[in-house]
């Protein structure tokens, strides 16, 4: 779900802050790496371990507050660019 949202961060013209394609890259580095707990029996990479409860939750939790600032601050910018017009 990340993917898609950092797309937006590259090209000529970035939809998205720099910022937050950087949390969006972390953010899906961090999804695909935790695939392995798939093979994990006990510890930091066994399912439902560190990886997936604390790590995973910090960084999606983080992904999930970055994008919704963003969201908030263009649709400010956007109400004000509209009310500038009447």
């Amino acid at each position: 779900m990340a993917a898609p949202v950092a797309a937006l961060g590259f090209g000529a013209s970035p939809i998205i802050p720099r910022w937050l394609t950087w949390l969006n890259v972390v953010f899906f580095a961090e999804q695909a790496i935790e695939t392995v707990t798939i093979f994990g029996q006990t510890g930091f990479i066994a399912p439902g371990g560190t990886m997936n409860v604390y790590l995973g939750g910090a960084i999606g939790f983080l992904w999930v507050a970055g994008v919704v600032r963003w969201a908030m601050q263009r649709m400010n910018a956007a109400g004000q660019a509209k009310m500038g017009q009447t």
